[in-house]
């Protein structure tokens, strides 16, 4: 009986700016709603999407300004295996990235997207 140990490969992905934003708006308009608002809402400002504020019926955190790096941070930790979160969400981030298609990355991955790089963690849903 042989004893098998398992090899890490790490790979560079690239994303463009434009994946991101396409990434962001696929949260706003879809994936994060049940927990947060979106208050000036400007696709065309990678710094400043807006401000997310809590909504009335979730538990309050500081309202906060995304941006790209925020879906950038959170797209990282996901692939990197740093947060707990679904193999399936996970797997479907990559495919996307990987393809170059960001319509496999629906409403419910672009939340968790967001969620973590503004939390570290998946905080609702």
């Amino acid at each position: 009986m042989s004893t098998q140990t398992k090899k890490t490969v790490r790979a560079t992905l690239e994303i463009d700016q434009q994946e991101l934003l396409d990434i962001a708006s696929t949260a706003i308009e879809g994936g994060i709603g049940y927990w947060s608002f979106i208050e000036n809402y400007d696709f065309n400002n990678p710094n400043n999407l807006g401000t997310l504020s809590p909504t009335e019926d979730e538990d309050e955190f500081v309202p906060t300004i995304l941006t790209t790096n925020i879906v950038l941070r959170g797209i990282k930790k996901i692939l990197k295996g740093d947060v707990k979160i679904s193999k399936d969400i996970r797997q479907r981030l990559l495919l996307g990235i990987v393809q170059n298609d960001m319509g496999e990355i629906d409403a419910e991955v672009a939340d968790c997207i967001v969620q973590v790089g503004m939390f570290n963690q998946i905080t609702y849903g």
